[in-house]
């Protein structure tokens, strides 16, 4: 979406919206799915506020991490992720990876550099994977995986997936 275009919040959107919050409230892994077409993949991304939080993970190098951030960081708790096309091997490393880079930019922003944490996953409530459809048994397992081991651990209040 670009900052022309804006977002209008329908009826699909709001229910989107409840079944998230009800994911995340009540720790549920959910799958939400339809047509292509309908808003499901711009519902998520509007959800997750993803068109600002992945500018802000987003570098090159070290010495660009939180170049661009903002208060908006420090209030994400949702990754988006977008399942690859052709091979999803690398899944849980990206998914720790954007988890992990979120947490080096709100640590950057809000300049506590001694208390950053290598968990991926502290203070995230939410997974979303786009395109879940694209995605093998073994990839799926991978997630529950990620669920599993986070759901119990750490006092992380989060566990849902698209």
């Amino acid at each position: 979406m670009s900052k022309l275009q804006k977002f209008i919040e329908t009826k699909e959107y709001k229910r989107f919206a409840e079944f998230c919050d009800a994911c995340i409230k009540y720790k549920y892994i959910g799958i939400c799915y339809g047509p292509p077409g309908v808003g499901k993949t711009l519902s998520s991304r509007y959800y997750s506020n993803w068109d600002f939080i992945e500018k802000q993970i987003a570098y090159k190098g070290a010495d660009e991490i939180g170049l661009n951030a903002d208060d908006q960081i420090l209030k994400a708790r949702t990754i988006f992720y977008t399942a690859p096309a052709v091979r999803a091997t690398k899944m849980t490393d990206q998914i720790n990876l954007i988890g992990s880079r979120m947490n080096m930019v709100r640590t950057m922003y809000k300049r506590e550099e001694e208390n950053y944490t290598t968990d991926a996953f502290e203070d995230i409530d939410l997974i979303i994977v786009d395109e879940i459809d694209r995605l093998k048994v073994q990839n799926l397992e991978q997630l529950r995986d990620i669920y599993d081991r986070n759901k119990y651990c750490n006092d992380i209040d989060w566990n849902a997936w698209y």
